[in-house]
């Protein structure tokens, strides 16, 4: 009434608010260690998407290479073979399509 405070009107408030402030740490605490855990396991996936896009683009990379090359080969078996005879032609043709058809059975 006279407008001082005694131990009793302040050691509610104060203990209430201890109370408040250890249920927010006991709250921020396990929130901060699963937010961390979290990224570090979206961190680690998103390297491992990131590696094997790299990986298929290579090996995409490769593929139009070696086509490419399996192409330019082919034209020039092809007019080799047409200076050599009709004989050397089909041997020639059977060697590509061999090379071919175990070329495309390779992973």
């Amino acid at each position: 009434m006279s407008g001082q405070a005694g131990l009793g009107q302040v050691a509610g408030p104060v203990g209430e608010a201890l109370i408040m402030t250890g249920l927010g740490i006991a709250v921020a605490i396990p929130a901060v260690v699963f937010y961390n855990l979290a990224v570090r396991i979206n961190r680690r996936v998103m390297y491992h998407a990131n590696d094997r896009a790299h990986d298929l683009l290579a090996r995409s990379a490769e593929m139009v290479v070696t086509q490419q090359t399996l192409t330019d080969s082919k034209s020039t078996v092809t007019q080799d073979s047409l200076a050599k005879g009709m004989h050397s032609n089909t041997a020639d043709a059977q060697r590509v399509t061999h090379y071919h058809s175990s070329a495309a059975s390779q992973p």
